[in-house]
């Protein structure tokens, strides 16, 4: 998934570190993995330094509920009512 897809959610994800988590977890579940976990998506995107962190970050962190969402439905609509190439 293109990073500049992306881009515009991580303004919802509320610290600086956590963009790199969500992208690893994007790839993740849609990913060939044999197991969709925290530990199995950071050894394969991220490396053993940041299994923990990436355990924590879907267990604990926090992000705009709302907002994550509601942008999420305005690119998607954005997508349907963009003129043909």
């Amino acid at each position: 998934m293109p990073a500049d897809y992306l881009y515009p959610f991580s303004r919802y994800l509320k610290r600086k570190e956590r963009p790199r988590h969500f992208v690893n977890i994007i790839k993740g579940f849609p990913g060939d993995l044999e197991r969709k976990s925290p530990e199995s998506m950071a050894l394969a995107f991220a490396g053993s330094d940041e299994v923990r962190n990436m355990v924590c970050f879907m267990t604990r962190a926090r992000f705009d509920d709302d907002g994550m969402p509601r942008e999420y439905r305005l690119r998607l609509a954005e997508g349907y009512t963009a003129p043909a190439a």
